[in-house]
């Protein structure tokens, strides 16, 4: 194989091998929207059980999961049955919190 082709090659592998490691990212950078119905909250460990429906850019499907919240959430209003719309944030250890979260609009 000529050196060029070579060469080639190794750069689009590189290429590709990057864009396999790059984040992942929601429709604004590093948040991911979500909703989902509570389950439970543990407002002492700033925890919430939420059913979540799918969400695609984070190819997740619906499933029932604990989330932790941001410090800046806050719990006031929200009860277990409730259904809410919520955005998620990747921290850098790979753990997802909950940065904000309102009731669903019907």
């Amino acid at each position: 194989m000529p050196k060029r082709s070579v060469l080639l090659l190794l750069a689009l592998t590189v290429f590709i091998s990057a864009l396999a490691c790059a984040p992942e990212t929601g429709a604004s950078g590093d948040h991911f929207p979500g909703a989902g119905t509570v389950n439970s909250i543990a407002a002492d460990e700033r925890k919430i059980n939420i059913t979540h429906d799918p969400i695609p850019a984070l190819g997740w499907p619906e499933m029932t999961m604990d989330f932790q919240l941001a410090d800046a959430v806050t719990l006031e209003g929200i009860e277990p049955g409730q259904k809410v719309e919520f955005r998620l944030r990747k921290r850098a250890d790979g753990a997802y919190v909950i940065e904000s979260f309102d009731l669903a609009k019907d």
